[in-house]
């Protein structure tokens, strides 16, 4: 082993004239040699083709050591002077910058440093373009940005060696993983930069690592290799918002992501599966939802939510083309909202309770035909699931609403018309069938758009005055989407009758609806409008005023069979040949210009 000093004021490190051989044998530096660069001034050693050293200590202001070959070390201490890296760097040891980095040392794009542990006076290494393969940086790894490649693992340690590191990477930086790594005991703070996972790289957190961008920023994570999370992810609270963003065709949690209150979320493209803790206000997932851990969401957009996924929370809008009947839906309370939308919409769709509402199933059927189910714990009151086009392009499934009358409808009396929400248990009101009927109980329910995805769901129907016969209604007539008008003999819901003129959708910020029960179903006359009475077929928990158990456990369908005053109309000639009819009077009351237009009177 020996000992060489750098002799001249510039040169190559090929030249043997350029070294003071003070001990052993070489007279150019190979891997057993000790080398001291510190001559005084300013100079440039030039590093070419393959070169070798033991340990190099360069300690002279006016140095410049530029590799663009490839130099092999073991230890690499930059005291004073700089270091310019546009080859390779390959060490065994550490490298020890007595100045920041950027300043001592610099990388340019398509350089490596391979096998290094990194110490610098401020604990903080980069930003610098690059691959960095095998090596550990003692503090803080930066890439501000800057663009690096992350080759064959990386470690991070804290300030002292001790502890955990931290990787920063921000600015509109990348990070590029090239190979497949796990990175633990580190915090990974994002401000708006990028880790990007190379095709066929897997990227793991280690259970001992957090991800923590700042208040208002992204973590983003993205590529066409995968993510699996052992760790901590979450979002810094802000007004601001932030958010998850990992657009990687599969993300596994296994760990923890937590996500406070407010405008934070987690977005994903591809396909998540959650093992672990999920908690969050909102996720969106590109592909398929999955995986048996624990998911407290509010709002879940996905292409698809497959089997042994069970989602808590209170209240929920949901999303996804396909759930399956082995998903679990826990909470769902008034204003929830899932929507199917891969299941076309039709007149035809009908909706079947069956269970308890602790514990039930909600079948829907196109005719006969069961074409999804939904597995639903913990169904709370004032919840109801009437089925609805999505308002989509092409139109799925959206499941809400309830069937009432809105406030400030009048109901025909012995003693004239009443405003419903004036009724009172004992009340007698008209039935169209002949006779005085008492109220038996009235139902209400509020219920507010925010918060909707489809908040069309909810908006009554306005059937104009003289929409149906010349004076009837005798006034705009305001009732909820599955409210039954009675028909040409059948029950017809009003959203089936919606013709984008004198019978539609109003939009309401809010709207209060009630519901008459009678001694058995009826027909009463609401602004002169033959409509029907409440029936309980499994929905009285629904309303606000609900009494204690009040959830019939017969099946619906059993129950319309049985007890229904009129058969329902929901599809066929006999809904067109109505239709049709509806669409003459319209034409009527257009040439006439009938049609009104208020809603001032829809609670």
């Amino acid at each position: 082993m020996g000992t060489l000093k750098w002799n001249t004021l510039g040169g190559n490190w090929g030249d043997s004239s350029s070294w003071l051989v003070l001990s052993g044998s070489d007279i150019i530096p190979t891997s057993v040699d000790d080398v001291t660069i510190d001559a005084p001034l300013n100079y440039a050693v030039s590093v070419s083709g393959t070169q070798s050293a033991h340990d190099l200590t360069i300690n002279a202001s006016g140095s410049h050591v530029e590799i663009n070959g490839a130099l092999s070390v073991h230890n690499l201490s930059v005291q004073s002077g700089s270091v310019d890296l546009f080859g390779t760097l390959s060490m065994t040891g550490t490298l020890s910058l007595a100045q920041p980095s950027g300043v001592a040392f610099t990388m340019a794009s398509g350089s490596v440093l391979q096998g290094a542990t990194v110490t610098t006076s401020n604990a903080i290494f980069g930003p610098l373009a690059g691959t960095y393969d095998s090596i550990t940086v003692v503090g803080l790894l930066s890439t501000w940005g800057a663009n690096v490649d992350v080759s064959h693992g990386l470690t991070l340690l804290g300030s002292n060696g001790v502890g955990s590191g931290t990787l920063d990477v921000g600015d509109s930086g990348t990070i590029s993983i090239l190979n497949s790594m796990t990175l633990n005991n580190s915090v990974i703070l994002e401000d708006n930069g990028t880790i990007d996972i190379s095709a066929g790289a897997t990227l793991t957190l280690g259970s001992t690592t957090s991800t923590i961008p700042m208040g208002g920023h992204y973590v983003i994570i993205e590529g066409q290799g995968a993510l699996v999370n052992y760790g901590t992810m979450t979002v810094a609270a802000s007004k601001f918002g932030g958010a998850l963003w990992i657009n990687t065709p599969n993300f596994d949690n296994e760990g923890a992501i937590v996500l406070p209150a407010g405008p934070q979320e987690m977005v994903t493209a591809g396909n998540f599966s959650n093992g672990g803790t999920f908690s969050a206000d909102s996720i969106t997932v590109g592909g398929t939802l999955a995986g048996g851990g624990q998911f407290d969401v509010r709002s879940v957009i996905a292409g698809s939510i497959a089997a042994g996924v069970h989602i808590t929370g209170t209240g929920h809008n949901i999303f996804a083309s396909s759930i399956s009947p082995q998903a679990t839906i826990d909470g769902i309370i008034n204003n929830s909202n899932i929507d199917i939308t891969g299941l076309p919409y039709s007149f035809n769709l009908n909706a079947f309770w069956s269970g308890t509402p602790a514990d039930g199933s909600l079948t829907i059927k196109d005719g006969t035909t069961a074409v999804a189910s939904l597995h639903l714990l913990n169904v709370q009151p004032g919840t109801t699931f009437t089925l609805a086009p999505d308002g989509n392009a092409v139109p799925g499934t959206n499941i809400t609403a309830i069937a009432c009358f809105a406030a400030g409808t009048n109901i025909a009396t012995p003693h004239g018309d009443t405003p419903v929400e004036h009724l009172r248990p004992g009340d007698r009101v008209r039935s169209a069938f002949g006779g005085d009927v008492p109220v038996q109980w009235i139902g209400h329910r509020t219920l507010s758009a925010a918060g909707l995805r489809n908040p069309s769901a909810i908006y009554p129907i306005r059937i104009a005055a003289s929409a149906i016969t010349p004076g009837v209604p005798a006034r705009d007539l305001f009732v909820s989407p599955d409210h039954a008008l009675y028909l040409d003999g059948v029950l017809v819901p009003a959203a089936l009758l919606v013709n984008g003129s004198t019978i539609d959708r109003v939009p309401v910020a809010d709207i209060t609806y009630f519901h008459l029960e009678l001694p058995q179903h009826d027909v009463v006359l609401a602004e002169g409008a033959l409509c029907e009475s409440y029936l309980d077929t499994g929905n009285r928990g629904d309303f606000d005023n609900a009494p204690p158990a009040a959830r019939a456990e017969e099946d619906a369908n059993v129950i319309w069979l049985s007890r229904a005053c009129a058969p329902q109309c929901r599809n066929g000639a006999r809904l067109e040949a109505i239709r049709t009819t509806l669409a003459v009077v319209s034409s009527m009351l257009r040439v006439r210009g009938g049609v009104a237009g208020g809603v001032g009177r829809v609670g």
